[in-house]
């Protein structure tokens, strides 16, 4: 055996450590950069206006399209919806809605007896209530 082995060993080992030591502090802030993404796109998602509110996907066409429980509406709601909800004005790419008197709709926690609809981007509508008429 050599009498250096020892040292040989130890200086190994402590180089070893040093090489790794930079690729843990670049796997904690790809870790910490993934965490923040996750926390972004679950918040996002929960969001009012995220993909876990969508209670229904119906494709409208131009024009009126009435909301309610009732069979006959263009856009069915579940069966503890009102009968007539209101209505869904589709112009272009703008949608307005406009609730039946006795509808209860809310945005957030205040009534929201109309709302325009306007797409700001493909996957991100935007919502603005309004009181004026179309």
């Amino acid at each position: 055996m050599l009498p250096h082995n020892g040292f040989l060993r130890v200086a190994l080992f402590a180089s070893a450590l040093s090489i790794q030591v930079p690729s843990t502090r670049a796997d904690d802030a790809y870790r910490s950069e993934i965490e923040r993404f996750r926390q972004r796109r679950v918040a996002d998602l929960k969001a009012e206006d995220g993909w876990l509110s969508v209670v229904g996907l119906h494709w409208l066409h131009q024009g009126e399209s009435r909301l309610g429980s009732d069979p006959s509406s263009d856009i069915m709601l579940p069966a503890g919806a009102p009968a007539i909800v209101g209505s869904l004005i589709l112009q272009e790419d703008r949608a307005v809605v406009r609730v039946s008197p006795g509808a209860k709709i809310t945005r957030g926690d205040r009534p929201s007896p109309r709302a325009r609809f306007a797409r700001t981007e493909p996957a991100s509508p935007t919502c603005s209530p309004s009181a004026t008429s179309a």
